[in-house]
């Protein structure tokens, strides 16, 4: 890997970084999936991830299973913010909105 694809990579990782308010130059955390950092620090959203996040909600709700959409995904070419391919835990988070799993409501 060259020197400049891996600068690249490293610049496009930290845009989904957040900075900390005590102290902007140092980076923490991440920004939720479908927004990135933009250069002054402001939070925008990322068109790229926001069409996965699209598709992979509609493809739950036409009733694909989740080793369906990893799979269909990964032949897609479809690939994460790191620019491997999408697994099955951030797939989960995009379709729950986080990393537990929700509770059934009770149907007393």
């Amino acid at each position: 890997m060259g020197n400049s694809i891996r600068f690249d990579l490293v610049s496009f990782v930290h845009s989904h970084a957040r900075r900390r308010a005590d102290e902007p130059y140092l980076l923490a955390g991440q920004t939720p999936w479908g927004k990135r950092l933009s250069r002054n620090g402001s939070i925008v959203r990322d068109n790229y991830e926001e069409n996965v996040l699209a598709v992979v909600r509609h493809m739950r709700a036409s009733g694909y299973t989740l080793q369906e959409i990893v799979r269909l995904l990964r032949e897609a070419g479809v690939v994460g913010r790191r620019g491997t391919p999408i697994g099955m835990t951030r797939v989960f988070e995009m379709i729950h909105g986080g990393r537990s799993k929700p509770r059934r409501k009770d149907r007393s």
